[in-house]
């Protein structure tokens, strides 16, 4: 009886190891402010996930939402800003300081986690 209850006690054992959610960080995406662009351009990411402007050039940037949803300050060389996306969709956005400047960040809904199944056997004497 005893090795039934112990080959039952590791396979649920390891099957909620197996099953437990891992939880990250939230996520940081970097883009680049390099002279009068904004690098990459284009951008995709999903809900919750954070973009930061980082000017890594001479010349003062801002980071503005075409729809007014965020603006950044005037960033001087090596300063960042950060946003963080809550509502998907497409987002434009532009330099107020430089015209031309223009980039675009894609945020989507997180893909759905796939479903474990778990089976325990028992060993019966």
């Amino acid at each position: 009886m005893k090795p039934r209850i112990l080959l039952t006690a590791i396979c649920l054992a390891s099957a909620l190891v197996s099953t437990s959610p891992v939880r990250s960080a939230p996520i940081s995406t970097r883009i680049a402010i390099i002279d009068y662009a904004f690098v990459p351009a284009e951008q995709a990411i999903t809900i919750g996930e954070s973009i930061t402007w980082h000017n890594d050039g001479q010349e003062p940037h801002n980071a503005t939402d075409a729809n007014s949803t965020w603006e950044s300050p005037a960033l001087s060389n090596g300063q960042t800003y950060s946003f963080t996306f809550t509502t998907p969709g497409t987002y434009i956005y532009y330099c107020t300081i430089h015209s031309g400047m223009l980039g675009t960040i894609i945020v989507t809904e997180p893909q759905p986690q796939p479903q474990t199944k778990v089976y325990i056997a028992t060993i019966q004497r």
